[in-house]
């Protein structure tokens, strides 16, 4: 995948706002990985989170892609992994564990993204989801 210092930029800038949102609704001090390719973006004893900050409203789509790469890595991790979507008008929060057979068997496709490059993608249904509320 294709590497976009501007996309880096909104995504870190929205980690660094959503971080006390976050360990307020999990209630819990949150750490943030050093490595800017890590699985994950924020992690504590019993978690790890995947935050994706979408320039979109949330009912734009029925679906919402994640790189099969995290996939594959909620698979073997020992901790509880979460799936925290960044809309414009929400914030959408999907246990994984919690839909782990379901996520599991969805079929992963290449998809060109809107910055050029291609990857391969799990498209997670909508319904998995459920709404950040504090």
């Amino acid at each position: 995948m294709g590497f976009s210092k501007l996309s880096y930029a909104y995504g870190r800038l929205q980690e660094n706002k959503l971080k006390p949102i976050l360990e307020k609704y999990f209630n819990t001090t949150l750490q943030m990985p050093n490595d800017r390719f890590c699985r994950y973006d924020y992690y504590d004893d019993q978690r790890e989170i995947e935050l994706k900050s979408r320039k979109i409203a949330s009912d734009r789509y029925n679906t919402f892609h994640l790189g099969k790469g995290k996939i594959d890595y909620a698979k073997t991790t020992n901790k509880d992994f979460f799936i925290v979507l960044n809309f414009t008008d929400k914030i959408m929060v999907c246990n994984y564990n919690k839909h782990k057979e379901q996520i599991d068997s969805l079929e992963s496709k290449k998809v060109q993204l809107v910055r050029g490059d291609v990857c391969e993608n799990v498209e997670i249904p909508s319904n998995l989801f459920s709404e950040l509320i504090l």
